[in-house]
This record gives structure tokens, sequence and C-alpha cells, in this order.
């Protein structure tokens, strides 16, 4: 009878334990504020900010699974390829032909038919539905979860492809083909990697179902380092390079390969802040769109992105960088409430991209709680303006 009970209170240690690195979130993320949901969940003075997501998650609950196959036609004969069209590019009439144009910054409403926001739309669903079941426990909000994650991984008549062969077509060109910046559009992932890291840290989605998804990644990841498009993507000197090494990391360490991911951390700022970004701040690669400070920010959320999985993976990254990355904020921190003297163009979007500009900053206390002095920004900003 001892026996049997020291090997009973062993148990149950040994339960407290397991359930105690199931419950901890901090140690599992690298984007996402694992602190900052962990005090959402249990302070009561947060109490409303935990209930919108859980309302949020709830409408999650009323939708079909999302899936690439869910499309009316597609530029593969095979609707498991993730399709979608070059969004800025219009046909015009050339010598009786049809030809496509670009037209940066001015959508095609064409290019709103295929999959092109069903990734995004992805990720802030398992996102919504993964915190919702973190801070409730409420098992419909697992469950959903995992449903969505066999659809669009698992299910073999409605899962996707691990590429983006057919992503950012130009009808018309490249035997209608994807391109390579059809990778970004891949971005939405990271969201889908920190929603399972964090589900399945409070509960287990299932060895079988883990492995297949794991599988899934590796092959993408695969896929983005050695295709042309891939290998196309991850020379651009602009945003997409950002979202291609932070995307490419991320996966890697989720499948496991701390190689690959930390030759990417390693040469990060050789290769992209300090070549994108010039000491005064300014990002070339972005400012010569036509929402030049929309497209600044938007490189800068995705530089956010990367410095905060660098730095949950150990990595010195962000510290290197800090100097040359503060100043692109900087630069852009000037014309917030001058929109009249910035000298570049910036057709639309002020408000919405003054408002992430912020949030970035927001996100980077995290890692950089002098940030905010640092950049002299006043509590009183323009972002309601």
């Amino acid at each position: 009878m001892k026996r049997w009970s020291l090997c009973f209170i062993g148990f149950l240690f040994l339960m407290v334990f397991l359930l105690q690195g199931r419950l901890c979130a901090a140690d599992k993320l690298y984007i996402w504020n694992a602190e900052e949901l962990e005090a959402i969940k249990t302070d009561p003075s947060k109490k409303a900010l935990a209930d919108r997501y859980v309302a949020k998650a709830d409408s999650c609950l009323l939708l079909q699974p999302l899936t690439v196959v869910d499309k009316s036609w597609s530029f593969a004969e095979d609707k498991h390829y993730y399709c979608t069209m070059a969004p800025y590019w219009w046909p015009i009439e050339v010598n009786g032909k049809t030809v496509f144009v670009n037209r940066d910054g001015h959508v095609n409403p064409q290019s709103l038919d295929l999959d092109k926001a069903k990734i995004a739309q992805l990720g802030d669903r398992m996102k919504l539905l993964a915190i919702a079941y973190y801070f409730t426990g409420d098992g419909r909000y697992f469950d959903a979860y995992r449903e969505q994650l066999d659809v669009w991984f698992i299910n073999q008549d409605t899962y996707m492809y691990p590429d983006f062969l057919y992503a950012q077509v130009v009808p018309g060109r490249n035997g209608n083909k994807g391109r390579g910046v059809g990778i970004g559009e891949g971005h939405g992932f990271n969201d889908v990697l920190e929603s399972f890291r964090l589900i399945d840290s409070v509960r287990s989605v299932g060895t079988r179902r883990r492995g297949k998804v794991i599988a899934w990644f590796r092959r993408l990841g695969d896929w983005m380092a050695t295709s042309a498009q891939g290998i196309e993507q991850a020379k651009m000197n602009n945003n997409l390079g950002i979202s291609y090494d932070t995307t490419l990391a991320n996966i890697s360490l989720f499948v496991g390969n701390r190689a690959r991911a930390e030759q990417i951390f390693d040469q990060f700022s050789e290769k992209r802040t300090f070549k994108q970004i010039e000491e005064d701040g300014k990002m070339p690669g972005e400012l010569q769109r036509t929402k030049a400070f929309s497209y600044s920010v938007y490189c800068l959320d995705f530089f956010t992105d990367f410095f905060l999985l660098a730095s949950s993976a150990g990595t010195d990254a962000y510290e290197r960088d800090r100097d040359r990355y503060n100043a692109a904020y900087k630069f852009l921190l000037q014309f917030v409430d001058n929109h009249e003297t910035f000298p570049y163009n910036q057709i639309i979007g002020w408000r919405d991209s003054t408002r992430s500009l912020y949030d970035q900053i927001d996100r980077l206390k995290r890692i950089d709680p002098e940030i905010a002095d640092r950049l002299t920004i006043n509590s009183a900003s323009s972002v309601e303006k």
C-alpha cells in the first residue's frame, strides 16, 4: 500500500508538471506577445478585451472552413493550387489583342475573385479561435480550430498544395504561372504557426495531425528555399524580401530546421536592414510606390515580425540593427502631422498607415522598452486625426 501511495503521488506530480507545461504559453510563441495574452486572460481589469476576442471567435464558429478549392475558376487546372491574380494589372486593347499593364496602387476587381484574401483570413480566424480557447477552455473553439486545420492542410479533398506556383499571375505572361512576389501572400501563415503553438500548448491537436501539419510546412519551406519563384523573392530589396525571410525562418523553426533559420538570422543585417534602409531612414524600395508612406509602414510591419521572431529565437538580430531600423521610424514620424511635406507619392491611406506605424512601435516595446522615448513620440499622437 505504501509503495502504491508513493507511485500515485509521483504520478500526480508528473501530471501537474505536464499540465503546467501545457498551460504556459510564454515559452511557446515567437511573434505574438505571450505575456500580454496571459495578462488579458488572468487580469479582471482586462476582461472587456478578452470578451472582444471571444465575441470575434464566436462569429468564426458560424462560418464554413476556408479552402482553396472553393473558387469558380483558376489559372491552374487543379483547384488545390493556391491561385491569385496580380492585383495592380489591368487589361487594355493593343492591336486588337488584350494585354495587361501595371497600374500601381489601383486594384483590379477581377483580382479579388480567387484565393487572394484567404491566407490572411485563415491566419485571422485561427488566431481568434486559438486565443478564445486559451482564454476560455471552451471546446467549441478547439473543435473549430482543428476542423480548419484539417480542411486547409490535411484533407485530400480540400487541402492546399504546399507552394505558390500560381500566386500573383499576370494573365498572358509566363504561361499563366505565378511570380515570386506571390509568396508574400503567405505572410498570414505566421499567424497560423503562432496559433498552432498556442493551442497545442494548452491541448494537443494529436500526434498524427501535428505530424501532418509539420510535414506540410516542411514541404512549403523547401519549395520556398529552392524553387525559381522562391529564389526570385529572396532577392527582392523591398518589403517582400523581409516577408520572405520572416516566413521562411518561422517555418524552419516550426519544422525543426534550426540551421536554416539561423542562416537567415545571421545574414539579415547585411542582406536586408543595411541594404534596404539608408542612414537617414529612407527605404528606396518602398518610396517609389504610389503609396510610398503606406508601403514603408508595411515594410516596417514585416521588419517587426522578423525582429520579434529572431529575438524570441535567442538571437541578437535586433540589437545589431536597432539604430538603422529606428532611423526608418524617425524618417516617417516627421510626416505624421505634415502630410503635405512628404516628398513622395501617397495617393490614399494616411490614417490607416499612421495607426499601423504606432502599432508597430507598441509591439516592439516587448524587446525594446525604451523605443518610444528614443523616438521622442508624444503620447498625444495624431493617429485619430
